[in-house]
């Protein structure tokens, strides 16, 4: 697992590196050069027109003409090889899973393939999804031997720019591109050692923000035990108020109950208590006295039989009845109060 995790990294920090340095190249705006091997060397510009050579049959080879260096210092400079100088092989798919150990993968293969020693050749890996097959990686390798082009390079390094060896064109086959500039290498390595910085600084930075997040949490749910303590401390202090006045409370409660009756079981005595010849139309409870209006055929006979009931006491009338436009019944209005005694 743990193996799996560091390669898994190595390949991210890769991955970010080559991306970092295609943003370079792209916007570092560098003059381009080539070198035609084929053509004894001569050196083109970016139009293909000559401005020079390297010449001489051994080391080091001399730049004619001499000022020749001065222009391509800094610059980009494609060394572009025969083909014969090339090897370009395809090797066994592999799974896309698998991509992490690409680089592992294929330098295995190449003393395998190739009669060179793998720290003989450049080589550069191409890799592509299978059209029927998109869960696996088509893998080509491209090899180079050193000593075919270190007598070029060893003139073209000291320049201090990007240099990359490409393959001569060939029909259906992708371009060949090495990088294998002196510039090229020690700003991979500049861009690589950022990388890392810059990872191990964002796992720190994630790591103490989660650790942050975590003691955070470890305070919330520290404050919301004390706070549910508090609550069940004064949970029980109130139930022990409660208990500690609920007699003299309650009695309280009871004494007014039994001075004032609920106005429903009022309404229920009073129902009980009317004949059938009286109707009620209004009903109001105000300090202890009730007052009624309705209808009724035999008004006069309404105060002795809402006394008699033994549920009202003091019932008179508070105006005159006024007989109906009818004649069939009279309208009356009445006051009285409720003996709560003898309500139930």
């Amino acid at each position: 697992m743990l193996k799996f995790v560091t390669d898994a990294v190595r390949w991210l920090i890769d991955a970010l590196t080559d991306a970092m340095l295609a943003l370079v190249d792209h916007y570092a705006k560098r003059p381009t050069f080539r070198i035609a091997i084929a053509d004894s060397n001569a050196v083109l510009d970016a139009l293909g027109n000559p401005i020079g050579r390297l010449i001489g049959a051994v080391e080091p080879l001399q730049w004619q003409p001499q000022d020749l260096p001065a222009r391509l210092a800094g610059a980009s400079i494609d060394i572009e090889l025969p083909r014969s100088w090339t090897w370009r092989r395809s090797l066994p798919p592999i799974a896309s899973e698998n991509v992490a150990y690409l680089n592992t993968f294929v330098s295995h293969q190449i003393e395998r393939i190739s009669p060179w020693r793998f720290c003989d050749v450049y080589y550069r890996v191409i890799s592509r999804p299978i059209a029927n097959d998109p869960a696996k990686l088509a893998v080509e390798v491209g090899i180079v031997p050193k000593q075919y082009v270190d007598a070029v390079l060893g003139a073209v390094r000291p320049l201090g720019g990007r240099v990359e060896l490409v393959t001569s064109p060939e029909p259906d086959r992708e371009t060949l591109r090495i990088s294998v500039g002196a510039q090229a290498d020690r700003l991979r390595r500049h861009l690589r050692r950022a990388t890392e910085i810059a990872l191990a600084v964002s796992v720190l930075l994630l790591a103490g923000w989660s650790g942050a997040i975590q003691w955070r949490m470890a305070e919330l749910q520290t404050a919301l035990v004390d706070l549910d303590r508090t609550i069940a401390d004064r949970k029980a202090a109130i139930a022990a108020s409660r208990s500690a006045t609920d007699s003299g409370g309650a009695a309280l409660l009871r004494t007014k109950r039994a001075a004032r009756p609920y106005v429903v079981e009022l309404l229920d005595a009073l129902s009980a208590a009317l004949p059938d010849h009286a109707f009620l139309i209004d009903f109001r409870f105000e300090k202890d006295e009730i007052r009624i209006s309705g209808i009724s055929t035999r008004a006069p006979e309404l105060v002795a039989t809402l006394e008699r009931s033994g549920r009202f006491a003091d019932v008179k009338f508070i105006s005159a009845t006024t007989r109906l436009d009818d004649g069939r019944a009279d309208h009356f209005q009445l006051q009285m109060r409720a003996d709560a005694r003898a309500v139930p």
